[in-house]
């Protein structure tokens, strides 16, 4: 997805963008990578970078689905696993302890990172992302 098209989706959900240069600039990437556009294409664009963003860290994914839903391990396999399909690769290493990104996938990760603060900026009250 280009700028042009993340900032139709901004206004659409009714946050202000401004033009480059101007006051609370949405500072998106000139390009959106190719795996970002296709994990971010579609409704819950959000929800799924925080996913991913979220799972590093955690020694698995069971322990990972405890620390965000309490449980639901199964969903948040799944979950995983559908992000990184969209992607195109691994994002998430899961053979690791703790999980860890892989070496495409830390890129990726930063790329997310990025755009949920500039998420975050856009939505006052919203918590910043890690």
């Amino acid at each position: 997805m280009s700028t042009w098209g993340l900032s139709q989706k901004a206004r659409r959900c009714g946050i202000t963008v401004h033009p480059p240069g101007g006051y609370n600039d949405l500072d998106l990437p000139p390009q959106l990578s190719l795996a970002m556009q296709a994990v971010i294409a579609g409704r819950e664009a959000l929800d799924r970078l925080r996913t991913i963003v979220q799972v590093a860290g955690y020694d698995s994914i069971p322990a990972a689905a405890d620390g965000f839903y309490g449980s639901r391990r199964t969903t948040l396999a799944h979950r995983i696993r559908a992000i990184m399909h969209r992607a195109g690769f691994r994002i998430i290493d899961r053979d690791t302890c703790p999980l860890a990104p892989t070496p495409r996938g830390r890129d990726f990760l930063r790329e997310a990172q990025h755009l949920l603060r500039i998420a975050a900026a856009a939505e006052p009250g919203r918590p910043d992302p890690p």
